[in-house]
């Protein structure tokens, strides 16, 4: 699956691994890069400190299911820090 992430200096694709995706609860890929983007926006450099910090605290807590989501974020914040370093 491919997306186009809007970045300041143009679009950057990102191509993240598949999950399932269920009609119901719409494509959870292009949630997940759109919360990206919204933690890009405050945060920008720092964001992968951001999401560190919040995956310890998740796990702390025993938020397994969290912890998850936030390695998934993690994921696409390197693919989008990786293509923009790379241009």
């Amino acid at each position: 699956m491919l997306f186009l992430i809007r970045m300041k200096k143009g679009l950057i694709s990102l191509t993240s691994p598949s999950l399932p995706i269920s009609a119901k609860d719409g494509d959870p890929d292009l949630e997940l890069c759109g919360m990206v983007s919204m933690l890009l926006r405050p945060h920008g450099e720092r964001a992968p400190v951001v999401a560190a910090e919040r995956k310890g605290r998740l796990a702390s807590e025993g938020k397994f299911e969290g912890v998850e989501l936030w390695c998934q974020m993690a994921f696409r914040l390197d693919r989008i820090i990786l293509a923009k370093a790379a241009t």
